[in-house]
């Protein structure tokens, strides 16, 4: 059994691309769906940051403008009159679009303030009167006092709010730290802004609340993706709100303490904080404008944004958004699934197809290989391959050759059978007349048979075996030549046979004649320096650069046995030339490809140095000009 077979090489050649296709469209898909994923990933982190940044940026920016129309135009005067401020802040938080909580203390320990408690507008007030405590009135939706709900110990001058505009260098709006308000012991943070007399010296300090849950509200509502997580920090670490239900304080003996990033409850969050906190050298001051980071939290893939925030009043905090890759993977694994049932519909129908062009052309070789092996068996029965040659392709036709080849060869094989039989009847006549005669054959007569019987058997070979198209293919110079042209160039040779050892030609003769062997055999030799170079046989030739350059013979060939050549002599090569154009360019481009056997040849080629130089700087054209010269009109 052979070790290789189109039967069964041949679907496999055609099997295995289109799966290796579709593998590696799946590969390619599922690699440039995670590229998709992160541009998407970091599109909307940046997108969730811008978001925040302006939200942050719009909801404090209110307060600060609203404290510009607080101390514009007050005097000191003015807020001696507290039933007249107390009328104005009440309007004033009434505005549609304007803060709830608004609020002025002084340096005597007045203060004065319109506050929610429990979501129901209270007045707020300490002065002579009350002092030390700060007493609470309900009021009705006319703004209107009602019960007091409760009274305490309160002094505004200690508060965070009026110590930071006391700290101020100069005169400035301000925001306040974080801190507990003292009304509702949740966090905030206030905008404040001290009213000064023409010595310079404060009179009063304006605040407007910020509740850090209102910032934590909208970063819950803020939709990021389905586990997207949004932070926003101080740069000390401390939470400010998260879009997570974890606490930004805890008790902390009879007050509230902050909860830090790498303190958070969630550890993926608290992993997450630490990674960003090596990125950036462990110190949050280090959070640049905007960066795009993705890390490996927990064996997750997260896109993280990263954002500093800072207003002109002193806020500095960084946003913080974390996206885990999980949420987009069903955009990957949906992409993968259609690829995947796409690429497997077509390998399928390509596979069903390719296998159907694969038995399409493997049977008629079956066949033939079956019909070869017959002819060798003196068996063959043309019209076994008569569904074949009814084909209109390429096949059918090298089947109706074989056929006739066929056909040929087992007539010649009967032919040769009878005349070796009657070859046997007339050496066993002559060995019977021998005995009778007490004598034996002559040398004459058994040579007289021996060469009846090489002949018979060359022209079988002959006629078996040699396929001059096909030979002539195999010659570099003509295998790019159409079967019209093919068939041109043996029309205008001829079949010429050599008894044995008889010389077709010695070297330096003028090279005319191109050859190929059909059948018998040749040596080549160098008579000057009587060296043996070669033995040449049935399907090789000899002699074409000699007849295609006119060049002379470089060695001697002579025939060992009876041989028959194919001969294309110099003026079958011009005729066929004249004719047909296109053939000469066809050679000529062979033997411009074949270079380095023209320049071994260059003495035999050139004929001074001027000539020499042109074959160096164009080979091509050198050539092209040589058959214009030897094949030209």
């Amino acid at each position: 059994m052979p070790s290789f077979s189109i039967r069964h090489t041949l679907p496999v050649l055609i099997v295995t691309p289109i799966l290796a296709t579709v593998v590696l469209s799946g590969f390619f898909s599922y690699n440039n769906g995670r590229r998709s994923v992160q541009a998407l990933a970091e599109d909307i982190s940046r997108g969730a940051t811008r978001s925040i940044h302006q939200y942050v940026g719009a909801v404090l920016a209110r307060p600060q403008m609203q404290l510009r129309s607080f101390v514009v135009g007050y005097e000191e005067q003015d807020l001696a009159d507290i039933p007249a401020m107390e009328l104005f802040l009440w309007q004033l938080t009434q505005k549609p679009g304007l803060v709830k909580n608004s609020y002025f203390g002084t340096p005597a320990g007045i203060f004065l303030g319109i506050l929610e408690v429990d979501g129901q507008p209270t007045l707020q007030i300490r002065d002579q009167t009350t002092a030390p405590m700060r007493v609470i009135y309900a009021l009705n939706p006319q703004g209107e006092r009602q019960n007091v709900l409760r009274s305490g110990l309160y002094d505004p001058r200690e508060r965070p709010w009026y110590q930071k505009v006391m700290a101020l260098d100069q005169p400035n709006s301000t925001w306040s730290a974080v801190y507990p308000y003292s009304s509702t012991q949740e966090l905030g943070i206030t905008a404040a802004e001290g009213l000064y007399r023409p010595d310079g010296s404060l009179f009063a300090v304006f605040g407007i609340d910020v509740a850090l849950t209102d910032l934590q509200k909208f970063l819950q509502e803020l939709e990021v993706s389905p586990s997207g997580d949004a932070f926003i920090l101080e740069r000390d670490g401390a939470i400010v709100a998260t879009s997570t239900d974890e606490p930004m304080a805890v008790p902390q003996g009879d007050g509230l303490g902050r909860v830090m990033a790498d303190d958070l409850e969630n550890p993926a969050h608290r992993a997450l904080m630490a990674h960003l906190l090596d990125y950036y050298e462990g110190s949050w001051e280090n959070v640049g404008q905007e960066d795009f980071l993705t890390l490996e939290v927990d064996g997750v893939r997260r896109f993280v944004g990263v954002e500093g925030f800072q207003d002109p009043y002193g806020l500095d905090w960084v946003l913080v958004v974390a996206i885990p890759e999980t949420d987009f993977q069903n955009i990957i694994l949906a992409n993968i699934r259609s690829t995947a049932w796409v690429g497997l519909v077509l390998a399928i129908a390509a596979i069903a197809i390719g296998l159907g062009v694969a038995r399409w052309i493997v049977r008629p070789i079956e066949s033939l290989n079956n019909a070869a092996i017959a002819i060798e068996n003196n068996r063959f029965q043309a019209f076994t391959l008569d569904s074949i040659a009814q084909r209109q392709d390429e096949l059918g036709t090298l089947t109706q050759v074989f056929q006739r080849m066929g056909a040929v060869i087992s007539a010649s094989q009967a032919s040769l059978k009878e005349q070796m039989g009657q070859l046997e009847a007339e050496m066993a006549q002559a060995k019977r007349q021998n005995q009778a005669q007490k004598g034996g054959y002559t040398v004459t007569m058994i040579q007289e048979l021996v060469g009846r019987s090489r002949q018979l058997r060359a022209v079988i070979t002959e006629n078996s075996t040699i396929d001059l198209p096909t030979l002539l293919r195999t010659i570099p110079y003509f295998q790019n030549l159409e079967e019209q042209d093919l068939r041109a160039l043996i029309q205008r040779g001829y079949r010429r046979t050599f008894p044995a050892q008889t010389i077709v030609f010695r070297e330096e003769e003028p090279g005319d004649s191109f050859f190929v062997i059909l059948n018998g055999e040749v040596e080549i030799y160098v008579e000057k320096i009587d060296k043996f170079l070669t033995t040449l046989k049935s399907g090789t030739f000899f002699g074409e650069l000699s007849l295609l350059l006119g060049i002379s013979r470089t060695a001697t060939v002579r025939t060992t046995m009876e041989t028959t050549f194919f001969v294309l002599d110099q003026e079958g090569l011009r005729f066929l030339l004249q004719q047909h154009q296109d053939i000469g360019e066809h050679i000529a481009l062979a033997l411009h490809v074949h270079q380095a056997e023209l320049e071994s040849r260059k003495d035999l080629l050139m004929a001074d140095e001027a000539e020499a130089q042109r074959f160096s700087e164009n080979p091509l054209q050198w050539i092209r000009g040589r058959m214009s010269q030897l094949f030209g009109p």
